[in-house]
């Protein structure tokens, strides 16, 4: 259960990175 929340975790803060640099 640990290694889902850490993905999603990670995935959630690779999409606002992304939004970030894109903006």
């Amino acid at each position: 259960m640990n290694s889902i929340c850490s993905a999603m975790s990670q995935l959630f803060w690779k999409m606002c990175f992304y939004k970030v640099t894109t903006k």
